[in-house]
């Protein structure tokens, strides 16, 4: 599954290839449909689901070493990488054709406990909602007339940011 990113997040992302991949008890299927994507594309930033058994992709280097991949573990943190995809939906951040109905049916049927449920498209589209969150800004937000001052640096980021009109990300570490 691949998104268009360009202009994100002035614009949704907009699924660009969607392949769903049946690899027989294989993984080499859904690594060879992987790295064509990942060649066909040249993606800003790609990842792999390394929950499990999918871990060793990257520690025993299955993967095209000359590419550029982040390993991500769902493990403990599920409904994080949910929330992530539900806030862009709910931005109309994301845009995928109604037509791929796997996708739909996937995300109307997923719930917790998963234990018994046909998520491979689902938890591709969390952890895409994961990732993509790391692009939207974080607004500072000026204490002072609570009696909390910003620090310096985070002062002079909001008034570039205003100066400048364009948003500038900063975490806030209160």
């Amino acid at each position: 599954m691949t998104f268009d990113i360009t202009d994100f997040p002035s614009k949704p992302a907009t699924l660009a290839c969607f392949t769903w991949v049946f690899g027989y008890g294989s993984y080499h299927p859904f690594i060879n449909e992987l790295e064509r994507q990942y060649a066909m594309y040249k993606p800003e930033m790609a990842s792999f689901d390394s929950t499990g058994t999918q871990k060793s992709f990257d520690d025993l280097g299955v993967l095209d070493q000359t590419m550029l991949w982040t390993p991500l573990n769902m493990a403990g943190q599920k409904m994080h990488f949910v929330v992530c995809l539900k806030v862009l939906m709910d931005r109309s951040l994301i845009k995928m054709p109604k037509q791929v109905k796997g996708i739909w049916n996937q995300l109307l049927m997923w719930c917790m406990p998963d234990k018994d449920l046909n998520q491979d498209i689902a938890s591709t589209l969390f952890m895409i909602g994961y990732m993509l969150n790391q692009f939207l800004p974080v607004r500072v937000e000026d204490d002072t007339e609570n009696g909390i001052e910003m620090p310096e640096d985070a002062a002079q980021l909001r008034n570039l940011s205003l100066r400048s009109g364009q948003p500038v990300s900063m975490r806030n570490t209160r």
